[in-house]
């Protein structure tokens, strides 16, 4: 499975929020953070802490100031003091969603997984169609390799926000992983089409589509890969197994036969592809292996004998 990693900050939820109705206190602490000073943004807030007692009929609004004070530590990537503060947040108002959020995204972006994931639990438990809580719920699952459990996550995101392109990615890279081309073609197709520039989303249509039979179009996409981003492994590897598909072995073998000339362990790849070919489609093998070993001369101990491989009995 494609390694997962949280794309950017802002997608961890590590965001500002501000103070909503409180418009005497919103209106300075937006001018701090347009001028980028977060210093002189805390000194302004501890001020303001300072001024409200500490009344249950405060409680909201000390809960919103210690979460503006949390994320101007996060801003100064002070980690520690935004945990502190972000804490008291939720300590003060449970229901400041804004601030439960945060501290659960702080905890993901530590890579405290076990703890962000029950933050985030407690967030749906209340609000069980937050898009953030569950996209990244579907993260911690999937940075601790619980891919299945992470699948769910990334398709409820998928139905309540499909302009979403990183969840339909997720969703096809968690079916991929299970062996479900079939199902994860949809998803690899939304993100691509929502997300047309995104390597991955590309490279998985074209895996898919050429489980599906699909052997044009995902080559279209390995080209388009190609182009994108220059020589790639698995482009390379797939656009050669369709060609193989489509009865042309030569060209297939010239694909793969790139792999091996930008990365030397690929040459493995194409050794076995040989083998397997001399075995299950041997009137394919002479032409692929011919082509090997004009590129490749010294396959010829290993392959050379293959040429005359019998073909594979009847199953």
């Amino acid at each position: 499975m494609e390694e997962l990693q949280t794309e950017k900050k802002a997608e961890v939820g590590l965001s500002c929020n501000g103070l909503g109705g409180e418009e005497a206190l919103g209106r300075p602490i937006s001018q701090f953070k347009k001028k980028g000073d977060y210093k002189g943004l805390m000194v302004f807030l501890q001020e303001q802490l300072e001024k409200i007692p500490s009344a249950p009929g405060e409680t909201a609004l000390l809960s919103k100031l210690n979460n503006e004070l949390g994320l101007a530590h996060l801003e100064l990537e002070e980690l520690e003091e935004a945990a502190t503060y972000m804490d008291r947040a939720v300590e003060l108002d449970p229901e400041n969603i804004n601030a439960a959020y945060n501290r659960a995204n702080l905890s993901l972006y530590h890579k405290d997984l076990e703890d962000a994931l029950r933050r985030y639990g407690l967030i749906l438990a209340d609000r069980e169609n937050h898009v953030g809580a569950t996209y990244n719920s579907a993260l911690c699952h999937a940075l601790s390799g619980r891919v299945p459990e992470a699948l769910p996550f990334f398709k409820q995101v998928v139905s309540l926000e499909p302009e979403y392109a990183g969840a339909h990615f997720w969703a096809g890279e968690c079916l991929l992983d299970q062996g479900k081309s079939g199902e994860a073609l949809a998803y690899f197709k939304g993100a691509a089409e929502l997300n047309p520039g995104h390597p991955e989303s590309i490279r998985g249509l074209a895996i898919c589509q050429f489980h599906s039979g699909a052997y044009e179009k995902a080559i279209d996409n390995c080209d388009k890969l190609l182009t994108q981003s220059g020589p790639e492994l698995m482009a390379l590897g797939v656009k050669g197994d369709c060609l193989l598909a489509m009865n042309n072995p030569k060209e297939a073998a010239e694909c793969h036969i790139h792999m091996a000339q930008i990365d030397f362990d690929a040459r493995e790849f194409v050794s076995n592809r040989a083998k397997f070919l001399a075995q299950a489609e041997p009137e394919k093998a002479p032409a692929y292996i011919d082509t090997v070993l004009k590129h490749i001369p010294e396959f010829k101990p290993t392959l050379g004998n293959l040429m005359g491989a019998p073909t594979a009995p009847n199953s």
